[in-house]
């Protein structure tokens, strides 16, 4: 069983490597009824051509039992964050990183994409200007529309515009448009059932995307502290939810915290293992965790293994 030591008003967190996340920029999706819904019909349609899709919900009184711990493969995910880049386009960071994740996995063809075209064009179809956070949502429509060309057209550190103007930038639309995204979590539902939601779609093979609030007493530590009660938040984050521990165990003051996400977060490897971490479940049913997205090519993923 794993078990880690975490705690915002305790000495033994201030007596570790304090650390301050350089990455934000998620902001919450509301609740919007033409989303996609994650359902039963997704996985079947992926894993067989000769099953009839189903539309019901993921259920865990009903559905199959899940596997206690799933992991997926972390080497293939590579994380498009530029220090010198925009310090709120982690939407844009995380939605690219998986739909590379993706093509390396089911392809083996790298796509490393401008984040920072991606981040502009969302702003821009928002009516924004200027650094300010934005949602998945809108940044997995923007990247379906209008794409993203190759990072070195439009690299993170230049001192481009604030609008990408050339054609050629938009080019690359064809590359995206049949990609499908789908929202896991239901606000109209329990807690549980999101929780469960997000775990099937881990143990069926392909990482999936979300966003968190953050807090002021995180540390370098690979664990993030769950005491909203004690602490301030610094922001909201996208991550990469990339498995899954029901033994995971967090301790703090109050009773441990057992079960966490596997995440990555746009903070750079001097973070956590390498950029890794883990995410108690509990911010998942306390709703501190949000916004979960699962992304598919159909095309590419034939089966899901």
């Amino acid at each position: 069983m794993a078990t880690a030591m975490a705690s915002c008003g305790n000495d033994k967190v201030q007596s570790m490597t304090s650390f301050t996340p350089g990455a934000f920029g998620w902001c919450p999706d509301i609740t919007d009824p033409r989303d996609f819904p994650f359902t039963q019909g997704i996985l079947t349609k992926q894993a067989s051509t000769h099953t009839p899709p189903s539309n019901a919900l993921p259920n865990h009184e009903t559905d199959p039992p899940l596997p206690a711990i799933q992991i997926l493969d972390e080497e293939t995910l590579q994380l498009f964050q530029r220090s010198d880049g925009p310090a709120h386009s982690t939407a844009a960071v995380m939605s690219l990183s998986l739909v590379d994740w993706i093509s390396r996995r089911w392809r083996g063809i790298p796509m490393n994409r401008s984040s920072k075209f991606l981040y502009q064009m969302t702003i821009r179809t928002q009516g924004g200007g200027g650094v300010m956070g934005v949602g998945l949502r809108a940044t997995l429509k923007t990247l379906v529309r209008f794409g993203a060309p190759p990072e070195p057209m439009w690299p993170s550190h230049s001192p481009s515009p604030e609008v990408p103007t050339d054609p050629m930038l938009f080019a690359f639309q064809s590359d995206f448009a049949d990609l499908k995204f789908y929202r896991i979590d239901d606000r109209c539902r329990p807690a549980t059932e999101t929780l469960f939601a997000i775990k099937q779609w881990l143990a069926s093979g392909t990482p999936c995307l979300f966003g968190f609030s953050v807090p002021d007493c995180i540390t370098s530590q690979s664990w993030i502290p769950h005491e909203h009660d004690r602490s301030g938040i610094l922001g909201g984050t996208a991550a990469i939810a990339m498995g899954y521990d029901d033994n995971f165990v967090v301790n703090a003051p109050q009773p441990d915290l057992r079960g966490a996400l596997r995440v990555r977060c746009g903070w750079g490897e001097q973070w956590g293992d390498h950029g890794y971490g883990w995410l108690p479940y509990r911010y998942v049913l306390e709703r501190w965790a949000s916004d979960f997205w699962g992304v598919l090519y159909p095309q590419w993923t034939s089966t899901l293994e």
